[in-house]
């Protein structure tokens, strides 16, 4: 888990599988996190499920109720990171892992829903302004590669 929204995967299941096991479908909106693995060694992933998905056994995902906006939960979460890493222990065979009762007892701050809904929208705001940003030092970059080209061809 490597990005903070999750839309797509390499990997995949049928809808057979879904229909012949008792694996469950995440919804969208959902935060996940990663419960267990050597990564938890320094960084604890959290993200948000921008489609339905599947999970293992590695990680958690936890579904926001109507008093808590996924995007503010994430972010609370983001900024506890430190807290939840000094959380993780080693299991017998060595790997790290995050105990649920220890993520469930994870107090958050909850201000009420239209104030996470701001922080949502400015949260959004300051991420289409990264994109931007990021396309044009793409466009940038290519362009003095253009000139350079140019210049030293000449």
């Amino acid at each position: 888990m490597k990005a903070p929204l999750i839309s797509s995967s390499t990997d995949r299941i049928t809808a057979e599988a879904l229909a012949d096991t008792n694996i469950k479908l995440i919804p969208v909106d959902s935060i996940l996190v990663v419960v267990r693995g050597l990564i938890l060694a320094h960084t604890v992933p959290i993200a948000v499920s921008k489609a339905p998905l599947t999970i293992n056994q590695d990680l958690k995902a936890l579904l926001p109720t109507s008093s808590l906006q996924t995007e503010y939960l994430r972010w609370a979460m983001q900024m506890m990171h430190g807290y939840l890493l000094s959380q993780v222990s080693t299991a017998a065979h060595g790997t790290k892992k995050l105990d649920l009762d220890r993520l469930k007892s994870l107090a958050i701050p909850l201000p009420s829903i239209s104030l996470q809904q701001a922080f949502a929208f400015r949260v959004a705001d300051i991420q289409a302004m990264i994109a931007q940003q990021d396309r044009m030092a793409t466009t940038s970059e290519r362009l003095v590669n253009s000139l350079m080209a140019e210049v030293f061809e000449s």
